[in-house]
């Protein structure tokens, strides 16, 4: 990656304003000029963060120097004491489906005598 020459895209822009995130401050500059309720709601995150689109381009630049410094990929520290998420309900034992039927059943019995009542 150490020849970076301007790559045009579709767009205009070149891969070099991509990767120095050009692109980005002009965006941030757009949207804040054009509507500034749309840009507190877009770049909430950024403005709690104290980042502003004239300080994304040195943002990125440290990024990327200290990737150039050391491509390695460091692994992520391990999250202690969290358990893990279920997506699927657990599966119940028979006798807690015979227990939950009769229940409904129950339920469903004493309807239709308060209804007869």
């Amino acid at each position: 990656m150490t020849n970076l020459r301007p790559l045009i895209v579709d767009h205009g822009f070149s891969m070099i304003n991509n990767i120095s995130s050009k692109i980005f401050r002009f965006i941030i500059h757009s949207v804040q000029e054009e509507d500034e309720e749309a840009f507190k709601k877009q770049f909430s995150r950024y403005i709690k963060l104290g980042i502003t689109a004239d300080s994304i381009e040195s943002m990125y630049k440290k990024a990327h120097d200290a990737i150039r410094a050391d491509p390695a990929a460091k692994p992520k520290p391990k999250k202690e004491g969290g358990k893990q998420k279920r997506w699927t309900a657990k599966k119940i034992t028979l006798e807690q489906r015979k227990a939950r039927v009769a229940e409904a059943k129950q339920k469903f019995l004493d309807q239709i005598e308060a209804q007869k009542e």
